[in-house]
C-alpha cells in the first residue's frame, strides 16, 4: 500500500511524517488487503475557515472507491489522530456493512450461528434460560411447588 503525505501552510518534521505514515497504516489494516493507495493532506492555519488544523484523509478501495474523511483540531497531531480513528470506523464500515464494529464485539447478537460459548458448548435456545453476568434470573416455580400436599 502506498501512502502520500502532503502539508499545505505548514511544516512538518520528519519525525510527524513518520507518526502520521504509522498512524494510517494502523487505520487502514481493518481493510488491509482492499486499500491500494492512501493520501494524507494536513493545512494549516492559514488556510482553513476555521483557523484550525485541517487534516483530510483518503483511503482508495479495490473494488469500492475513495473513502474520504476530515477533522479539525488546534495541533496537527490531535488532528492526524482523530482523522485516522475517523477513516478506521469509515473503512470498516464500507468494507464490512453497518453493523461489523457490532459483531466483532458481541458475536451473541450477530444470530443464531454463534449461539456457542467461549468453550465450544451450545448455549440454551430460549432466553429465559440464559443469564448474564451481573443479572439474575427468577427461578421458575413448577406445579408441584405451588401445592403442599
Amino acid at each position: 500500500m502506498r501512502i502520500d503525505t502532503n502539508a499545505i501552510n505548514i511544516t512538518l518534521s520528519p519525525e510527524q511524517r513518520e507518526y502520521a505514515r504509522a498512524r494510517l497504516w494502523s487505520a487502514t489494516r481493518v481493510a488491509a488487503g482492499r486499500v491500494a493507495w492512501a493520501g494524507l493532506w494536513l493545512a494549516g492555519p492559514e488556510s482553513t475557515r476555521q483557523g484550525a488544523t485541517e487534516c483530510r484523509i483518503t483511503a482508495w478501495l479495490s473494488g469500492s472507491g475513495p473513502v474520504s474523511v476530515s477533522q479539525n483540531a488546534e495541533d496537527a497531531l490531535v488532528a492526524i489522530d482523530l482523522a485516522a480513528s475517523r477513516l478506521e470506523h469509515a473503512l470498516r464500515r464500507r468494507v464490512g456493512g453497518p453493523r461489523a464494529g457490532l459483531r466483532a464485539r458481541c458475536p451473541r447478537r450477530a444470530g443464531a450461528r454463534a449461539r456457542r460459548s467461549r468453550r465450544g458448548r451450545a448455549m440454551p435456545a430460549s432466553p429465559a434460560t440464559r443469564t448474564r453476568a451481573g443479572h439474575k434470573t427468577p427461578q421458575l416455580q413448577t406445579m408441584s411447588g405451588l401445592f403442599k400436599s
